[in-house]
């Protein structure tokens, strides 16, 4: 797929969306392992989180629901 430039209008907003968007998933992550102690149920959160993030990142970019 060839992205058109005059098909994308991404802008400074687009940008700090995304970084938040990560910066939160990475601070999630970090208190995940810092606080349960299980080993399965620390990776169980975190798939959890990593797909609640994508979740939010594919709603925010095109808007499935």
């Amino acid at each position: 797929m060839v992205i058109n430039p005059e098909e994308v209008h991404w802008t400074v907003i687009d940008f700090l969306a995304a970084a938040a968007l990560l910066l939160s998933l990475g601070i999630c992550i970090d208190q995940i392992q810092r606080r349960v102690n299980s080993s399965q149920l620390r990776w169980i959160a975190i798939v959890i989180a990593i797909l609640c993030m994508a979740t939010l990142w594919i709603e925010l970019a095109v808007g499935i629901f």
